[in-house]
């Protein structure tokens, strides 16, 4: 049996009042109001919530680029770039390069290079 093509401009259910998907030129348009549910497969090369914006849940978070926003929760692995913002929590692991702000919290560990400011403690 060899393949089957269907081709169809437009589909259309009845409810709705927009009651049109419409599919062409690579895009699906899928009217307000009807969900999309994938369970399977990839979005590649796709920005998800470029218009508006929601919450996502997601197991693992791979990025080759930036991250931008608040991080919450428990980080594992390595860090390689500029670390804008504070952090609360406690950090294990080296931490090579420049440090500039107050430090609060024991620190564990050997210290190499300039200190400038207040130590107090043990």
């Amino acid at each position: 049996m060899g393949t089957r093509i269907l081709e169809l401009d437009t589909i259309q259910y009845p409810g709705s009042s927009n009651p049109e998907i419409q599919v062409g030129s690579g895009t699906v348009t899928v009217p307000t109001g009807v969900n999309v549910d994938i369970n399977g497969g990839n979005i590649d090369a796709t920005t998800i919530g470029s218009s508006s914006a929601a919450a996502g849940t997601f197991t693992t978070v791979n990025a080759s680029g930036a991250i931008t926003g608040d991080v919450t929760g428990n980080l594992t692995g390595n860090v390689t770039g500029d670390v804008t913002g504070d952090v609360t929590g406690d950090v294990t692991g080296d931490v090579t390069g420049n440090l500039t702000g107050n430090v609060t919290g024991n620190l564990t560990g050997n210290v190499t290079g300039n200190l400038t400011g207040d130590v107090t403690g043990d």
